[in-house]
């Protein structure tokens, strides 16, 4: 049997002026995958966790040039 489960968090900034444009974006996730036999239970030692946390930070800038768009950012 398995059970899982899993949290995502998100946050960002905006800031603009004139042509100039940027954003700071922030995540979290946690996640929890239990594996295990029904009839021994879930706290079984044969029974297995996999424990996972992720964090993100997306930064993008972006400027108007003439007709178009200039855009660059970082993960």
């Amino acid at each position: 049997t398995r059970k899982l489960y899993s949290q995502t968090w998100d946050t960002g900034l905006r800031y603009k002026e004139g042509s100039y444009a940027t954003q700071l974006v922030g995540s979290y996730s946690h996640s929890k995958d239990y594996n295990y036999d029904p009839r021994k239970g879930q706290y079984a030692i044969s029974s297995s966790l996999d424990d996972s946390e992720q964090y993100n930070l997306q930064w993008g800038n972006t400027f108007k040039v003439a007709q178009g768009t200039v855009s660059a950012g970082a993960d």
